[in-house]
């Protein structure tokens, strides 16, 4: 096993942080680079900037350049050269303490589109302001020499008579009120401590030692889960999960209930918030957005409706909301699905997709007739809401306004089987209020509905699904139909070079379909299913992909993704012997 996270695949960061440091190969020269996390730019339509602010480059005492060694444990970046090292360390919420012994350090900026303005020079400070990101960073050192170069965009940092330096990186946001809660790792002995406990709330097939070395993929999943938080701040008006902290560092309103999920067994606190983030945004309509940054809200699509689902599965667990919130919880998710049945239900009380970027599944092929579109999977979530909805209101001791809801669950799915499963399938219905089958993974997902449907019914998913071949492969369940002619169309092509939803398998699809599974009492096959799902993923041990490929020991997209480590982490669980929640 390694001993040390693969820099280029996954960031330093600590809990909460909106800072990261990662290795980036794809820019020029390479290099270590300390990133924002807050993209000004997101969601807007303008062109992406750099989140780029200054590049690390280790150097002997003399300042030469020399070949360094990363060692990454979750704890402690250490840049290891033959003759000394540079270790770096958070010590606030956008800062870092970096030092050195018998070491030096280049510090290089102007990357891009991101160059500093009104930089103020001194013999041990620098400040300089970056418009691009809003960032104002100062440098501070202490028992060394920090000089400067405009010329060549260069910081130098050396030691003064040989003796041990200290360097803290300070990035304060100009746009954004500071974060008022305190950062709670003074050292980072205390953050590896931290991060020792979380680990301990979960059945490990490892262990972190007391040095942090890496023994298991899943240490890989708990690290994610442990630093992907977001402290309270402008839109945030909760802690919250990124997506990723590395490219897709926003919080996305279906990825954070897989995320929820997961952190139900070490952070309850944080799994609600991460969830009542969304409905602290909502709008006159009852929508919720569709991702959200401190900066800005994308709502002019929104994501499924898959609160209700992962409700219930908290509540199974034994989650339960704060009490506190339980009112706004209710108010929020009554008015969320009554979205949905003002704005996207047809007249006889099916639920459709707007546009293909409501579903998740941006590009599948069940879309490639245009929208709105009737898919099954929306109207499975859409039950889930009622029901969630009738639980909420029992825990709260309104029986009468709960048994409401449960009447709507019934009817829901009566209905939902009435207009679209026919011939053995569910269908979708196009704009033209034409049914037909798409050859999209998405027709199988409500098995998620369990026994709540039809043994006829039941039987048909699950034989679709056993079916070798067919959506089943070796690695997991395809997104799109082996044998279709749209399988993976865009293979090969340099500017996408994979399908997304069009194949590869993702990690939503399979926990749906494996707690599906499991709930129709296929538990042997969902165990089966989850097992060749979570080899897949560990046949990439250093990563975490957003998807993979369904046939090629390939990753896709962004290397760090949350809802990757955490369906990991809850189908461990499951083929371990727990529930799959």
């Amino acid at each position: 096993m390694n001993n040390s996270f693969n820099l280029e695949k996954i960031p330093f960061s600590a809990p909460g942080s909106y800072i990261a440091v990662g290795k980036d190969p794809a820019e020029k020269g390479g290099g270590i680079w300390i990133r924002t996390l807050i993209r000004p730019e997101w969601g807007t339509g303008r062109p992406k900037v750099s989140d780029h602010v200054l590049r690390l480059v280790p150097c002997r005492a003399d300042m030469r350049f020399c070949e360094y060694e990363i060692d990454f444990k979750p704890h402690l970046l250490t840049l290891k050269t033959q003759e000394g090292k540079v270790e770096i360390a958070f010590s606030e919420w956008e800062s870092l303490a970096i030092s050195a012994d018998n070491a030096s350090l280049v510090l290089e900026y102007g990357h891009a589109d991101n160059v500093p303005v009104n930089t103020v020079r001194e013999r041990e400070k620098f400040i300089a302001y970056f418009p691009v990101s809003f960032y104002t960073v100062t440098l501070t050192v202490q028992g060394g020499d920090l000089a400067y170069r405009a010329d060549c965009c260069r910081i130098f940092v050396s030691s003064r008579e040989n003796q041990r330096w200290k360097l803290i990186f300070n990035a304060a946001q100009t746009r954004l009120p500071a974060i008022e809660a305190e950062f709670p790792y003074k050292n980072p002995a205390a953050f590896l401590a931290d991060f020792n406990a979380f680990c301990g709330k979960y059945e490990t097939d490892g262990k972190n030692n007391a040095d942090g070395n890496v023994v298991s993929h899943r240490t890989l999943a708990l690290y994610l889960l442990f630093t992907s938080s977001y402290t309270k701040r402008g839109y945030f008006l909760r802690d919250c999960c990124a997506a990723s902290k590395n490219l897709m560092n926003l919080v996305w309103g279906w990825d954070n209930c897989f995320i929820s999920l997961a952190l139900a067994q070490s952070r309850p606190d944080l799994c609600w918030d991460n969830i009542l983030v969304f409905f602290e945004l909502q709008k006159e309509d009852g929508s919720i957005p569709d991702a959200i940054n401190p900066y800005l809200v994308v709502d002019w699509f929104v994501k499924p409706p898959v609160q209700g689902f992962f409700i219930e599965l908290l509540l199974d667990a034994g989650c339960l909301p704060p009490e506190k919130d339980r009112a706004f919880l209710i108010n929020g998710m009554i008015r969320w699905t009554e979205f949905w049945q003002n704005r996207r239900c047809n007249d006889v009380g099916l639920f459709y997709y707007a546009h293909g970027f409501d579903s998740g599944w941006d590009n599948a092929t069940c879309f490639d007739g245009g929208t709105p579109c009737i898919t099954p999977d929306v109207n499975a979530y859409m039950a889930f809401q009622f029901s969630a909805i009738a639980r909420l209101l029992r825990l709260s001791g309104k029986t009468a306004e709960a048994a409401a809801w449960e009447r709507k669950t019934t009817a829901h799915i009566e209905r939902m089987i009435r207009d679209l499963f026919s011939n053995g399938a569910f269908m979708c219905i196009s704009p033209e209020n034409r049914p037909f089958q798409t050859t999209s993974l998405i027709r199988l997902i409500p098995v998620i509905l369990g026994k709540r449907l039809p043994e006829h019914v039941r039987r048909a998913l699950i034989t679709e699904l056993k079916t070798e071949g067919h959506f089943l492969t070796p690695r997991g369940f395809a997104t799109e139909c082996l044998d279709s002619a749209l399988y993976d169309q865009r293979r090969g092509d340099p500017n996408k070079p994979n399908a997304y939803w069009r194949g590869p398998l993702w990690p939503p699809a399979m926990f749906l379909l494996v707690r599906g599974l499991a709930d129709c009492g296929e538990k042997e096959f969902a165990r089966d299913s989850a097992t060749r799902f979570v080899k897949t993923l560990e046949g990439r041990p250093d990563t975490f992909y957003e998807n993979y490929d369904a046939l090629f020991n390939e990753g896709y997209d962004d290397t760090a993704y949350l809802w990757t480590s955490a369906v990991y982490i809850l189908l461990k669980n499951f083929i371990a012997g727990a529930a799959p929640a």
